[in-house]
């Protein structure tokens, strides 16, 4: 499949249109030099990671696909291992967005307070 072709980048390209015009349209008159700067900002980190995403397309585009379903765990076995490690962050209070060791794992992180070893 071709990349433009993918409805997926056009509706992302008009969603950024949109986007942009709804936010010269709030910010008025008065307003249009910071919302150019704050537009052109936005604009430019869209078009750097388009760029990568394109690039690591391109890198990638004669792979086979890898088949997800036959590396992932069983369902019951998923089930505890996500259980277990919500378990684990309630447990010890962990409320950063870092990963949390648990009591019982073998690093010696100190990621949450209480875990290092």
């Amino acid at each position: 499949m071709s990349l433009f072709r993918s409805k997926t980048l056009w509706i992302t390209v008009g969603a950024v249109v949109v986007a942009n015009v709804v936010v010269f349209a709030l910010a008025g008159p008065a307003g249009t030099a910071g919302a150019a700067k704050m537009a052109a900002s936005a604009d430019a980190n869209l078009a750097v990671v388009a760029l990568l995403i394109g690039v690591i397309w391109w890198l990638t585009r004669k792979r086979a696909a890898v088949d997800l379903t036959a590396r992932a765990p069983g369902r019951r076995r998923a089930g505890r291992e996500v259980a277990g490690v919500l378990a684990c962050r309630w447990r010890s209070g962990c409320t950063s967005s870092a990963p949390c060791c648990p009591r019982w794992c073998w690093c010696t992180r100190s990621c949450c307070p209480g875990t290092a070893r």
